[in-house]
């Protein structure tokens, strides 16, 4: 985040906007203002995933996977978003059309985690 916000101060600095024409010098600026935004979305979300792996980590794996069916999918979804990392869906065998099971379709990959924090 901290790279991104001094590109944007460096950009702002530099006064290039006789040089590139108003047009184009606010295009670059919201450019850079959005890569500041997304960096500042990720790093909320990567300080969540650490309270959450915190609050998680306070419970044995046992515990959780017991507490599981009576927590709020509230409670759930945090915790589901530390620990998996992306989750894809290829299209159906097009010979089974509709009728192939999405477990057979579905990948998980799940982020890397110490042994000692894994499920």
């Amino acid at each position: 985040m901290k790279a991104t916000e001094e590109e944007l101060d460096t950009f702002l600095a530099a006064q290039l906007a006789s040089v590139l024409g108003p047009e184009r010098y606010r295009a670059e600026v919201e450019r850079r203002q959005d890569a500041v935004r997304a960096a500042q979305h990720d790093l909320g979300e990567a300080l969540t995933a650490n309270l959450v792996l915190g609050q998680a980590g306070a419970r044995t794996p046992a515990q959780l996977v017991a507490d599981w069916p009576t927590m709020t999918i509230a409670e759930k979804r945090p915790i589901v978003r530390a620990y998996v990392e992306r989750v894809t869906l290829s299209k159906a065998d097009p010979r089974r059309r509709r009728w192939q099971p999405i477990g057979e379709r579905v990948q998980i990959d799940w982020v890397a985690a110490p042994a000692s924090r894994r499920l």
